[in-house]
Order: structure tokens, then C-alpha cells, then sequence
């Protein structure tokens, strides 16, 4: 600061005169002004020709984050080198060569934010008013951003979005109308509803229009109509309207307009399915009742009201165990029970129960757990077959053999069977074989010490295709009648029982003939030699016969358990088909929708390696989310296999048809390595269709090859055609709430 002198300070002090006041108003001019400027919420600078600063008032200090009388002199380029090239700085440069005031936003990258500035230029420099818009610019960022989703989510949703004016007049037609009805937005804006509504509903929907226009906001519940299409078909809607006329930004009625032709359809074959189940269940010749936990009968078919004479009120709710059991210990009904809430319950027996007039009938039952959609098991689930009278006919048929045996036998008259066609004897009586002294049994005389045949008779000469002469002297092995293991098992049977009495043996003749052979043997004194006298009698037919009614018999069991298990499977079927049908109406997640149809599919198709089930996001053109039970394979990993174009799941969803691999080495689209991988041998997929668009892709895995039956693709194609509507609806739920959140 420059000195002053003597000279100047005696010439300061002398007294001045008076001035007028109009020279002391600039220093109150400017305090105010300053006064003002630290008053104003925003920031403000004042830089001479140079860019120094000459003032900076409080706002701007904290928003700069520097006090002012630091700025004040220092050079704007010097403090803040990095605003070289930025909007501001080209702004500062330009207001100051132009002189024009400059106004602008723009956002500045060193401090993250947004401003306003207003530049004043004149020829001592700028005074820069500014002030910080981040918030307010974030705020209109995501009001754009909300208005561009909601446009979206409008535009998008499957259902319709309609505006009507309080006459009935649509002003405003989500683009959806054209994949569901065909028509451009030009031919119905501006139109009266009415004209889009099939005539029988026409009286309905009027009502509630007019109704709906009287009572301001959401209504209590939706209607359905029938909407006219552009080919002039039927399709049918539920509509839900939402009185907005008194809302000053709509002051219209708005209409969530949706599509429901596909549901009303699928209803109307799950209802007709489960009159069909029903229908069986009433009319097959086999008892069906459902017991509860507690043993309690909680359903039964009209086959068990007809053989046990009860009628349907007696026995729906009734004691099982009491009602039908006869005489059963009390310990049984609480093992059965006990047995049941485990799990263990035996797949097949057989009990009598009691009818209504007393009588025992004999039922053949096959046993299938009831489980809730969880899995938790509510009852059990049972086949009946009534084998009374097989059974009754069986032990007839036994009596019968063993009184004819026991009186064909002690005959004393001569008997035999003789068989018609060839007049050859089938069976004779012992009085028949003395009365003519003929055995039909080989009879052989053998020395124990060598097993050499001393006599034999011509039957068993015939039997075994020798001469006398090559067998006397020779032994059984020698002829190859036995092998030497037979010969001594027989030989030491013989010693520890003192003799055999109809042994079965396999024995070959001279040409290598195997004979079935009903073998006895005593021993006895011949002239001093321990010998065996043995009877040989030939079972071959008898053996062949007995295979025979094996044979029929395990035929018929199996066509038993074939026919009960194809009536099991396809009640479990049409129970899976139902859960499906329930889940459409329930509030469940996407993701919980998916793995009840992975579930469902491969419990009851059923699919030994798993089941899985990918969704076609049809705009990205790729596979997005994935359930899948198949053992060790992530539940992502399905939807991440599947991106590339030319796969199985991306045929399927393009061409809408089923593709069925039975063996995976025939596998069009060659994807043995990843079959491979997780051991799987035969693949079902299925496409997910709902309103003509492919949702995603189903399925049913195998570990072994397999021939899938038509009843098996049936199943399959009725279960995707519901999981179809479930997973429609659940992301209906979901964008509804989206909306909603707006």
C-alpha cells in the first residue's frame, strides 16, 4: 500500500468542503447491491475483461467450495484449468467478445452437476448468475423415463387399453387391438363401441356403461362380451373400467380390455376333461374311493354303491375301516394310517370287504398316494378289482381236479383219457395198467456199487431211444443220460432219503432229446447185490402244459396291472392337468409357475431323466428364463444352451410343433453332446402357445430310449397348452403391477 507523505497528510487535514449528497449514494448503491446479491439464492461471480474474479458472493463460494476472498483476484483459468474446452468457458469467452447476454444449461463433468447459467457481459467484464439443476434435471429424467415406460408397458401388454368419452366413443386404442382383433387404430378411434360388440351382449355392456359413467372409479368387478374381430370371428373379452371423467389429466372412462377366448376355451376342455375322468371313473367295472388321513371316505364311484348296496350318503365321509373291514383289529386301522401320513403304503393287496347285506366280497386293490400341490399327502387314491368270483371259481376248479384225481385213481375199474382227434391215451388208471399189464413208466434195475443198468423195461427203451443191448451193462453216464454232476447229486439224494419219490429230473435220450422225467427209486436186495429199482415217468408234455398255464397266467396278471396302472396314470394325468388348471387362478410367481409345470411334468408323464421348461422372449429373439429338474443341470443353464438359432427349442417355438426324439442318436439338431452330459437318452419337447404367440418351449427328458405313445404326446400337449395360459397370466399379473407402482 503506498505511503503518505507529510506534505499530503497536512494537506489532507484541512477541512473539505461540504459535498452534495448525490456523491455519497454510489457507496450506499453499492451495499445494497451486495446486499442483495448475498441475498439471492443463486450463485453469483463478477470477473473484469481478464477473467480475475472481483467478486464472489456467499452461494457461489459454497457451491464453487472456496471462500470468496480466496477468488477474489486469482484468475478463473488459473484456479479451474480444467473448464478449458467446456461449454462455460466457451460461453464466458463468447459473451465477452460479442457482448450479447448468453443463457444456457449444461452439465459440468468436474463437479457432476447441472446448472443454469445467465451471463451478462459489458465492457469490465461478466457478472454470472448460475445456479445448480441437478435435481430438478434428474427429477425430468425420470419422469421421462416413467412416460416412456408406462407408453411401453401400454403399448406392449397383451391386454388392450381403451378410452372411451362418457358417450361411448373410443379416443384413445392401445396398439394391442391388432394382434387381437386385426384392426388398425385408424378404423376404431373415434367409433362407438358398441359397434365392436357382439348383439346378444350389446344390452349388458350399455348398462354398464352407463352405470360406470355415473359412479366415479374402479369397478367392483369385470364383464365379459363377445368383441368382433376385423374377419369378422368372435373373440372374448373381460373388461374392468375405471371412471376417470372427473380426473382433470383423463376426464375419460379408461378400459383394461383382455383377451380371454384362449382361457374360455381351455376352461371349457378342462371341464369337459374332468367329465370324461369323472365319467370313467363312474362307469368302469372297478371300485374307486379316495380315503382321507383318518380313514374317512371322501370319494367313491357309483360301481362301489352298486356291489356293496350303500348309497352314496352312507358311505361319503364314513369310516372305511368300520364300514367295510370286517372284523379288523383296531391296531390295523392305526398302522394303515400311520403307514399313510408316511408314505408307506403298499402299491397292491388283497382284502375282503363287507356289503351292506353282510356278504364278503374280495377285492384286489392297487394303492396311489394323494398329495396337495406341495407334495404333502392328503389321502390315498385306490383301484379295485372284485376277484370273488375267480377266486370262488379257482377253489372249484381245485376241489373238482383232486376229487376226479383221487376218484380216477382209486378206481377199480379200468380208466382212461383218450383224446379224440388221434384216439392216443392222454392218462390211464393204475387198474387200467394191471388190467393189460402195461407200464408206461421206464423201469430200470441198477447195482448201487457201479451204477450199471441189470434190466430195464421196453418203455424206458423207447423213452430213451436204446437197444436192450446198448444199455445192460452200461450206466447212466455212459449213455449221457445224466451228466456226472446229476448222476451224483442223484445218487447222494438217494443214500440220505433211502430212495427218491418224484423227483424232477432233466435227463437226454440217444439223439440229445431233452426229457422232463419224474424220477423215484428204492433200494433193494437182487441175488445178493444192493440195487436200485427206479421209475422214470415222461412230464415233457405235462411240463409244457404247466409252462403253458404259467405262461396265460402271467399274462393275464400283467394285462390286470396293465389295465389298473393305465386308469392310475391317467387319473394321475388328469390330476396334474387340474393342478395345472388351479395354479392359473392362484397369485404364484413366474418363477414358481415354471417349476410346478417342471414338477407336474415329470412326475406324471412320467420322465425318468427330468423335465424342464425354457421362455422365448420373442423381441431380444433369444431364451430367457429356465425351470428345470433334470439332476446336476443349473436351472439357468437351459435358457443358456439354447441362444443359438438353429437348435431344437428354436424349431419348436418357430414352427409351433412338437418334436419327439426317441433315441438320442437320431437327434436331428445333434445335440448328443449335451444329452450326453447329463445322461439322457430320449427327449419330448413341446411349444408353450398362448393367443398364436409362442411363450417358450416344454420338456419331458428320458434316460434310456423311448417310444413315446400317443397318449403320452395327448398329455403332454393338454399340460403345455395349460402351463401356456398360467404363465400368460402370471406376467399379465406381473405387468399389471408394474403399472400399478407408476
Amino acid at each position: 500500500m503506498k505511503r503518505t507523505s507529510k506534505k499530503e497528510k497536512s494537506s489532507t487535514s484541512k477541512p473539505r468542503a461540504s459535498r452534495p449528497r448525490t456523491q455519497a449514494q454510489p457507496r450506499t448503491t453499492s451495499q445494497q447491491i451486495v446486499n442483495i446479491l448475498e441475498s439471492i439464492s443463486d450463485s453469483f461471480v463478477a470477473f473484469d475483461a481478464q477473467m480475475n474474479y472481483t467478486y464472489v458472493n456467499t452461494h457461489g463460494g459454497e457451491l464453487l467450495g472456496r471462500k470468496p476472498e480466496d477468488l477474489i483476484g486469482k484468475n478463473y483459468w488459473t484456479e479451474y484449468p480444467e473448464a478449458k474446452g467446456t461449454p462455460f468457458a466457451e460461453a464466458y469467452v463468447r459473451a465477452l467478445e460479442t457482448q450479447m447476454p448468453i443463457q444456457f444449461e449444461n452439465y459440468y463433468a468436474p463437479f457432476d452437476r447441472w446448472f443454469e447459467n445467465r451471463i451478462y457481459p459489458s465492457k469490465e467484464g461478466l457478472s454470472i448468475f448460475f445456479t445448480d439443476i441437478t435435481e430438478r434435471k434428474q427429477a425430468q429424467k425420470t419422469l421421462q423415463e416413467n412416460e416412456e415406460r408406462f407408453r411401453a408397458l401400454i403399448e406392449n401388454a397383451s391386454d388392450m387399453i381403451v378410452t372411451i368419452t362418457a358417450d361411448g366413443k373410443l379416443s384413445y386404442v392401445s396398439p394391442t387391438i391388432y394382434r387381437m382383433s386385426g384392426y388398425q387404430l385408424e378404423e376404431v378411434i373415434g367409433k362407438h363401441i358398441a359397434k365392436f360388440i357382439h348383439p346378444d351382449d350389446l344390452p349388458h355392456a350399455l348398462k354398464s356403461l352407463v352405470s360406470r359413467s355415473q359412479i366415479p372409479g374402479l369397478a367392483p368387478a369385470p364383464i365379459e362380451l363377445r368383441f368382433r374381430s376385423k374377419n369378422e370371428t368372435w373373440r372374448v373379452v373381460e373388461i374392468l373400467g375405471n371412471n376417470l371423467l372427473n380426473h382433470p389429466a383423463v376426464g375419460q372412462i379408461v378400459l383394461n380390455v383382455r383377451d380371454i377366448t384362449e382361457r374360455k376355451q381351455s376352461e371349457a376342455a378342462l371341464r369337459e376333461s374332468e367329465r370324461r375322468s369323472h365319467e370313467m371313473l363312474e362307469n368302469v367295472e372297478l371300485i374307486a374311493v379316495f380315503l382321507d388321513l383318518e380313514g374317512r371316505v371322501s370319494y367313491c364311484n357309483e360301481f362301489l354303491l352298486r356291489l356293496t348296496g350303500y348309497t352314496r350318503d352312507e358311505v361319503v365321509g364314513c369310516d372305511w375301516f368300520a364300514q367295510f373291514v370286517p372284523d379288523v383289529h383296531p391296531d390295523v386301522k392305526e398302522t394303515f394310517i400311520q403307514g399313510l401320513k408316511r408314505g408307506a403304503l403298499a402299491a397292491h393287496y388283497e382284502n375282503p370287504i363287507r356289503t351292506k347285506s353282510g356278504e364278503e366280497r374280495l377285492i384286489r386293490f392297487s394303492n396311489t398316494l394323494l398329495r396337495e400341490a406341495q407334495g404333502k399327502i392328503i389321502g390315498t387314491s385306490s383301484i379295485g378289482e372284485d376277484i370273488t368270483e375267480r377266486k370262488r371259481a379257482e377253489e372249484k376248479l381245485r376241489r373238482s381236479e383232486e376229487r376226479f384225481a383221487n376218484a380216477f385213481n382209486v378206481s377199480p375199474a379200468g380208466l382212461t383219457i383218450t383224446r379224440i382227434t388221434d384216439g392216443k391215451f392222454i392218462d390211464v388208471n393204475d387198474s387200467f395198467l394191471r388190467m393189460f399189464e402195461v407200464s408206461p413208466a421206464g423201469l430200470t434195475i441198477t447195482r448201487i456199487t457201479d451204477g450199471k443198468f441189470i434190466d430195464v423195461n421196453d418203455s424206458f427203451l423207447r423213452m430213451f431211444e436204446f437197444t436192450r443191448e446198448e444199455a445192460i451193462g452200461h450206466t447212466s453216464i455212459e449213455l449221457n443220460i445224466l451228466s456226472l454232476e446229476e448222476r451224483t447229486k442223484l445218487i447222494q439224494a438217494q443214500i440220505e432219503s433211502g430212495g427218491l419219490r418224484h423227483a424232477e429230473l432233466l435227463a437226454r435220450s440217444k439223439s440229445g432229446k431233452t426229457i422232463n422225467i419224474l424220477f423215484s427209486s428204492k433200494p433193494m436186495d437182487l441175488e445178493g447185490e444192493a440195487c436200485h429199482v427206479t421209475t422214470m415217468i415222461e412230464i415233457t408234455e405235462r411240463k409244457r402244459a404247466e409252462e403253458e398255464i404259467r405262461k396265460l397266467n402271467t399274462e393275464l396278471e400283467q394285462r390286470v396291472v396293465e389295465r389298473t396302472a393305465e386308469l392310475q396314470q391317467q387319473y394321475r394325468r388328469q390330476t396334474a392337468l387340474a393342478e395345472i388348471g388351479i395354479a392359473i387362478n392362484q397369485p404364484f410367481e413366474l418363477q414358481q409357475v415354471l417349476e410346478k409345470i417342471v414338477t407336474l411334468t415329470e412326475k406324471y408323464l412320467p420322465a425318468s431323466g427330468g423335465a424342464s421348461v425354457i421362455l422365448w422372449d420373442a423381441e431380444k429373439e433369444s431364451f430367457t428364463m429356465s425351470a428345470s429338474s433334470v439332476s446336476q443341470q443349473p436351472k439357468e443353464m437351459g435358457a443358456q444352451r439354447v441362444r443359438r438359432s438353429g437348435g431344437a427349442s428354436r424349431w419348436i417355438v418357430d414352427q409351433r410343433q412338437p418334436l419327439i426324439v426317441s433315441d438320442a442318436r437320431t437327434d436331428p439338431f445333434s445335440a448328443n453332446r449335451m444329452l450326453d452330459e447329463f445322461g439322457l437318452q430320449a427327449y419330448i419337447g413341446l411349444p408353450l402357445v398362448f393367443e398364436d404367440q409362442s411363450l417358450g418351449v416344454l420338456y419331458a427328458l428320458d434316460k434310456q430310449p423311448r417310444d413315446y405313445t400317443p397318449r403320452d404326446l395327448d398329455f403332454l400337449t393338454a399340460l403345455a397348452t395349460r402351463a401356456a395360459v398360467a404363465i400368460n397370466k402370471v406376467r399379465v399379473h406381473e405387468t399389471l403391477q408394474s403399472v400399478n407402482k407408476l
